[in-house]
């Protein structure tokens, strides 16, 4: 169980795996986040994961993002959602998103169907290399 106390002072956590988070996303050069829509927003797997970091975990991070919906609209929306989050966070997020639905992919092979899909990956991948090096400079070893 998460201590709230230590939670809300920016304490040291119980469990292991929050804190492995943690020193994952202060290591990182920059993040990605990926995520299921349900009722056009994004998980609470994932909510649940960004609750346990601290206020400026991504600070001077690019960090890309992905959603996948039954909808290419859901998704949208999550990303937007993400956006915010990402700001909350003193992160920036990179311009391009993925938000992809059922029809980007083959529904016998469930393999994602070459298009533009793909090629927002392409771009947002580019974009998040950019970002990181010109950020670069800015980071502060923690």
């Amino acid at each position: 169980m998460l201590d709230t106390e230590a939670y809300g002072r920016g304490g040291v956590y119980p469990h292991e795996g929050a804190r492995e988070l943690r020193a994952r996303v202060a290591a990182a050069d920059g993040v990605v986040l990926a995520t299921s829509v349900f009722h056009s927003s994004y998980s609470g797997l994932l909510k649940s994961a960004l609750d346990h970091l601290e206020a400026d975990a991504f600070e001077n991070k690019p960090v890309a993002l992905l959603a996948n919906a039954g909808s290419e609209r859901g998704a949208t929306i999550a990303c937007e959602h993400l956006r915010s989050v990402v700001k909350a966070l003193s992160g920036w997020a990179v311009p391009m998103q993925v938000a992809s639905s059922q029809a980007d992919f083959d529904q016998e092979t469930g393999q994602i169907k070459p298009g533009n899909v793909v090629r927002r990956c392409e771009i947002m991948c580019d974009e998040l290399v950019k970002f990181i090096e010109a950020f670069s400079s800015l980071r502060v070893p923690r």
